[in-house]
């Protein structure tokens, strides 16, 4: 039997997918793979969803394990405010209030296998990478954050500049 190689672990990781009920998950299954990610140091980055606007939309994990993971909301930036897709908080497994921050998630240039790019991509799906790529140039600014979540997790939270919304979750 072959032994791991944590030191070969990644520093963060970026999910774009769900597991909801109707896919018969119950919702928590994740948790203890995330709570051994975190207990790892692993940054784990995952798009909310696109099942808003309505409040509790987050309703799909990992996403909705707000109290293990960073999850992402869209935001549309050119109007400086959540895109109406984006799945929003409390998340009805946890209670806890979430996405836990927003990125631009409208019209982004991707790069999509088979795809041909026209106006750009919306989703979460687009917002993650930025929150994930954040992570990343803070870290390696400031290794000494490497793996250290919880104080990662309140510099982005302190730094982020704040939107209003229209529905109010909580």
């Amino acid at each position: 039997m072959k032994e791991g190689r944590p030191e070969l672990a990644p520093h963060i990781i970026n999910n774009s997918w769900g597991c909801p009920t109707y896919e018969g998950c119950s919702g928590r299954e994740m948790t203890p793979v995330l709570e051994a990610l975190k207990l790892a140091g692993i940054f784990v980055v995952v798009s909310a969803g696109n099942d808003g606007p309505e409040c509790e939309s987050l309703s799909s994990q990992p996403a909705s394990l707000t109290q293990l993971v960073f999850s992402v909301g869209a935001v549309r930036e050119k109007e400086d405010r959540i895109a109406f897709f984006s799945s929003k908080g409390p998340s009805p497994i946890t209670g806890q209030v979430g996405p836990n921050i927003t990125a631009p998630g409208e019209n982004i240039r991707s790069s999509i296998p088979g795809k041909k790019y026209e106006s750009g991509w919306s989703g979460t799906s687009m917002a993650g990478p930025h929150v994930a790529g954040a992570v990343a140039l803070l870290w390696s600014a400031q290794p000494k954050l490497i793996g250290r979540i919880d104080e990662t997790i309140q510099i982005l939270q302190s730094t982020a500049r704040p939107l209003k919304d229209t529905k109010t979750c909580g």
